[in-house]
């Protein structure tokens, strides 16, 4: 049937189809590496978007501690600040007590956590 074409043109024939058979599973490999990789992709992308909201919340709670701390810090030094003029004016109303117990607003402002002492409840000497 094909004994008119040569040699070369029979060969071209029968490898012909052949290439085509090949250049076609190539594509449909090549089609189906591209989809892996683009859901591989995908999911890098989805977990990428959850790390960065993640850091996101991380980065709020991180300035509102850091918000609370310097609110904290300023009230500290306001009571500080306030502390240090209460004693200096203490200290200068009660020039000369180096030989008498410690002044009741002297006592208070040194330590504010412990209740007075009063004469009365003190040890007696002995």
């Amino acid at each position: 049937m094909f004994n008119f074409l040569t040699l070369k043109e029979k060969g071209l024939l029968l490898i012909g189809p052949i290439i085509l058979v090949l250049i076609i599973l190539f594509q449909g490999w090549q089609a189906t590496h591209w989809h892996e990789q683009a859901i591989k992709e995908s999911q890098l992308k989805t977990q990428w978007q959850q790390a960065y909201q993640a850091l996101n919340q991380d980065v709020k709670k991180f300035t509102e501690q850091q918000n609370k701390l310097i609110a904290e810090l300023t009230r500290q030094k306001a009571e500080h600040s306030q502390q240090n003029k209460e004693l200096h004016n203490a200290l200068n109303q009660h020039q000369n007590w180096a030989n008498q117990p410690l002044p009741a607003d002297v006592q208070r402002l040194l330590n504010p956590n412990r209740a007075t002492a009063t004469p009365d409840t003190l040890p007696a000497k002995q």
